[in-house]
């Protein structure tokens, strides 16, 4: 769970990565960017599901959790509806809904997030900080409609190989 260990699976990939806030991924990117030599940094982009779950988090201590809970939220309709309404086009819709409705929404996450005044230990404080610290990344699903607005797809296929290490844990090895 290093930056060693993203860079070996990895390898010398230069694209984008979909992720949560997991500093190996910002430690490699900035690795690469002071590097001579070698792949170019991936550009990070920032799940939207992840920061989420951080205002769920606040939302039982902090009203204010919940307003910014539910603009986010309404990325995620903004991205239904793109699915919907696509009629087999779903990058132009994706990037059509992104300009017209989506941008304005991140305008007012950003803006509110900025007036928050927040104790940092605090839940509100911890999801504020740490969506703050992701934001450029959070916001490369405007400027690019491949980009996915969160990771969940990948997480999904993930979650068995976890369950079964879990589930099979502790169990003798077959002879």
């Amino acid at each position: 769970r290093s930056a060693a260990s993203a860079e070996a699976i990895l390898g010398p990939y230069e694209g984008t990565i979909v992720c949560d806030g997991y500093t190996a991924y910002g430690a490699l990117a900035k690795r690469r960017a002071n590097a001579r030599e070698g792949p170019a940094p991936p550009r990070l982009a920032h799940c939207w599901a992840h920061v989420r779950r951080k205002f769920i988090e606040a939302e039982p201590n902090d009203e204010r959790a919940t307003k910014i809970r539910s603009l986010i939220d309404d990325l995620f309709v903004v991205e239904a509806e793109a699915r919907a309404t696509g009629n087999g086009d779903l990058r132009a819709r994706r990037a059509e809904l992104r300009g017209e409705r989506s941008r304005g929404i991140a305008d007012e996450i950003r803006r509110m997030l900025l007036a928050e005044k927040v104790l940092p230990r605090s839940a509100i404080g911890r999801a504020v900080l740490y969506t703050d610290h992701l934001w450029t990344g959070l916001c490369r699903f405007l400027e690019d409609p491949d980009i996915p607005i969160d990771n969940n797809g990948a997480e999904r296929a993930l979650r068995g190989i976890a369950i079964g290490r879990k589930n099979h844990y502790g169990l003798p090895p077959v002879s």
